[in-house]
């Protein structure tokens, strides 16, 4: 494992107890469960529609990063200054290790650090953007991931959240949430007639959060200028087996299931339920908040 350091910025006292850099690791990568999902075409397209409302920065943080697709998109729309310095930050190092090989061909310089979305290793008023991916319905207390947001942000920095978790409209449709529940339903009553032994609580509520308290938690952070957009997508057959195999929503339909066989318990009833309504895809929507620091 690469030596571990901290960004050489000021500011030291405030980050003696904060986590620690790791600059591009140089190890043997596997491929991240998520990678499948962040490709799909449909999910590059929301992507770049988010950034699309992002300034040109040099200094950046893609918080709760993942595998680095937000720092690729930015860079594929020109949204990266000459010179730019990118931090990725998220608190699952397995994805971390996969942004040495997603990113080589950014270039720049982009410190990979584990940490957490309300903890950074990152001074006051560094970043003049911050960036975070479908990642706001999966933290405990998003209040404190605004807030710090907000401390490390400079003035007229901006924060560019999207997520696919809104309460209110985060299914295009009705039928659509239906056919999802009826899905992963159904893979859990196939795990239970083979004698899985173990209970199967039910599925994550992911969706925590109207547009409405978003927008309230970044007015109370400070931020200015706060508007919230909404965005439609259809996931096809393949989009949706690329979600299914993505382990942290496996773990989330089908708790206290190991991965591997939720994943093969879900992917058998995508076609069957489409086919079934005569229907090719499912409605989304993606909500996107964008902020300025005052």
């Amino acid at each position: 494992m690469g030596t571990e350091q901290r960004p050489e910025q000021p500011g030291e006292e405030r980050m003696a107890d904060r986590p620690r850099v790791i600059r591009r690791p140089n190890v043997q990568f596997e491929h991240h469960s998520y990678e499948e999902f962040s490709n799909r075409p449909f999910y590059v397209a929301i992507d770049r529609y988010t950034v699309s409302f992002a300034p040109v920065a040099r200094r950046v943080i893609d918080n709760a990063a993942g595998t680095g697709a937000m720092i690729e998109r930015l860079s594929e729309e020109e949204k990266l200054a000459p010179n730019f310095e990118v931090i990725a930050a998220d608190i699952d190092r397995g994805a971390l290790l996969s942004i040495k090989r997603n990113l080589e061909p950014v270039g720049g310089r982009i410190n990979v650090v584990q940490a957490d979305a309300s903890r950074l290793p990152v001074p006051d008023g560094w970043a003049e953007l911050m960036i975070l991916g479908n990642s706001v319905h999966l933290f405990e207390n998003p209040q404190d991931t605004f807030a710090e947001t907000y401390r490390t942000l400079g003035s007229d920095g901006v924060l560019i959240i999207n997520t696919a978790y809104e309460r209110l409209r985060g299914y295009g449709d009705q039928q659509s949430k239906r056919i999802l529940g009826a899905m992963i339903l159904q893979a859990r009553g196939s795990i239970i007639k083979k004698g899985y032994p173990e209970e199967i609580p039910a599925p994550l509520d992911l969706m925590k959060h109207t547009a409405g308290d978003l927008v309230n938690m970044a007015v109370q952070a400070g931020f200015r200028d706060v508007s919230f957009k909404t965005r439609p997508v259809r996931m096809d057959r393949d989009d949706i087996r690329a979600i299914f195999s993505y382990r942290d929503f496996a773990a989330g339909a089908l708790p206290n299931v190991p991965f591997e066989l939720a994943k093969g318990e879900l992917l058998p009833t995508v076609d069957p339920n489409l086919q079934r309504r005569n229907i090719d895809a499912l409605n989304r929507n993606w909500g996107i908040l964008i902020a300025t620091k005052v």
